[in-house]
């Protein structure tokens, strides 16, 4: 299975080093990838979501267009750890290769959600797209070791 994460932001310091740890698990398990986007600043927000949506979808269709798409958005669908595991166990077994996305502060645009498969939500709550992308990683390693068996998860 070959999965690849879009996400807005560039992790730093202790950020970066928590998620290169859980990506560099994670491709025990197979492939894993990670694009970033990171727009400077200096722009109104309208301008800034516009140019991290066009980037998210230009490389969907560049890149990533033969993947089951998964957005991560507040009205997604919210999974226990266990669910994951089962989630990611059915999608290995349908041979599908998977794209999680991530927005930025303002999410993803309507015309990316509607090419998702799948949404996701990770919290009730709102969460920073750092911290969403550290949740998410490690959610899925969470979940490649609950099909494994290992003792990560308890």
């Amino acid at each position: 299975m070959k999965i690849a994460l879009l996400c807005i932001g560039r992790p730093r310091g202790a950020w970066l080093e928590i998620v290169q740890d859980y990506e560099k698990r994670l491709r025990v398990f197979g492939s894993f990838e990670t694009i970033c986007h990171e727009v400077k600043g200096g722009m109104q927000e309208g301008v800034r979501s516009r140019k991290e949506n066009e980037f998210l979808h230009h490389q969907v269709h560049k890149k990533y267009g033969d993947r089951h798409i998964i957005g991560l958005e507040r009205q997604g669908k919210m999974l226990s750890s266990a669910e994951m595991g089962h989630w990611l166990s059915e999608r290995q077994r349908m041979g599908k290769n998977l794209l999680f996305m991530i927005g930025g502060a303002c999410g993803l645009q309507a015309s990316l959600v509607q090419e998702c498969h799948e949404l996701f939500s990770l919290s009730k709550m709102t969460l920073p797209h750092k911290l969403a992308r550290v949740f998410l990683v490690e959610q899925l390693y969470r979940a490649f070791t609950i099909l494994q068996g290992g003792p990560y998860h308890k």
